[in-house]
């Protein structure tokens, strides 16, 4: 068939993007699929989602602390909880100081997590 690229091939197209472009796409995407999805297409990928500029904005507007997650053999989906703290620390360290903006979620923000930002 002409004109059907394969899935080998797709993904090498997506792989071969400059990382510049890798990093421009990944910022369009929320934080928990840069997070938890993008680094799982290829290697570039990964490597570009641990690039700085991809948190240098932070919006936690949609924040809901239960995220649904698929078992390793797709066999059944469990909730897991996620500690909004950690999960800050965790992002403001893949930034590496490069942060220039952070949407807060209404209801899961405390003291520590706004003096823990205002001390970066």
């Amino acid at each position: 068939m002409t004109g059907v690229a394969s899935s080998a091939e797709v993904q090498q197209n997506w792989g071969s993007l400059p990382r510049e472009i890798l990093v421009e796409i990944l910022q369009k995407l929320q934080w928990n699929e840069r997070l938890f999805t993008a680094p799982l297409v290829c290697h570039c990928w990964y490597d570009a989602s641990r690039d700085p500029l991809c948190w240098k904005h932070l919006d936690f507007q949609d924040w809901d602390m239960k995220y649904w997650r698929v078992s390793e053999n797709a066999s059944s989906i469990f909730e897991v909880g996620i500690d909004f703290a950690k999960l800050l620390k965790i992002l403001l360290k893949l930034a590496n100081n490069q942060v220039t903006s952070i949407s807060f979620p209404i209801l899961a923000t405390t003291n520590f997590e706004l003096l823990y930002v205002s001390d970066r």
